[in-house]
């Protein structure tokens, strides 16, 4: 196998592939601070409004923080890849390059992976996440993927 593709910097595309990885925390904060926010409003009855308001601001900021910080994130990484990403998929290896870095990732540190209608997450043993955009493959080199992966025993799960 041979497949090399560029995929260009999206920030958009990015905060939408670390929501998907991180949606179930992110679920649950929301719960989280919607609870407290909920808890505050209702004691807003009751003579200790100091820790109603206490408990609306936390909910709020477990609502808000993560987005923000995933935000932050995705911007600083976006000046970090100042041009087109070249990944190069192999028999042996997965390499992704731009101007400012390279990575080889051999096929047996991969643990497992999962994938959507728009991007492919390969889970390193190292807990770590490669991104793949499946825009950018052509529908026959996203079938030659996904058959290489089922036969390492690393066939795509859909989430």
């Amino acid at each position: 196998m041979d497949i090399r593709v560029q995929v260009t910097p999206d920030p958009g595309r990015t905060l939408r592939a670390v929501r998907q990885l991180r949606r179930r925390r992110l679920w649950f904060m929301r719960l989280y601070g919607a609870t407290l926010i909920a808890l505050g409003l209702i004691m807003v009855a009751v003579p200790s409004i100091g820790l109603a308001v206490l408990l609306v601001a936390v909910g709020a900021a477990l609502i808000l923080l993560p987005e923000v910080a995933l935000m932050r994130a995705v911007r600083r990484r976006a000046r970090l890849a100042e041009g087109p990403t070249t990944i190069e998929i192999t028999d042996e290896r997965l390499r992704s390059s731009n101007p400012m870095a390279s990575t080889d990732v051999a096929w047996s540190a991969l643990d497992r992976v999962t994938e959507n209608d728009e991007f492919w997450f390969l889970r390193l043993v190292s807990k770590q996440v490669i991104i793949l955009p499946k825009q950018h493959f052509t529908p026959g080199q996203q079938d030659e993927l996904a058959a290489f992966l089922a036969g390492r025993g690393l066939a795509p799960v859909k989430r």
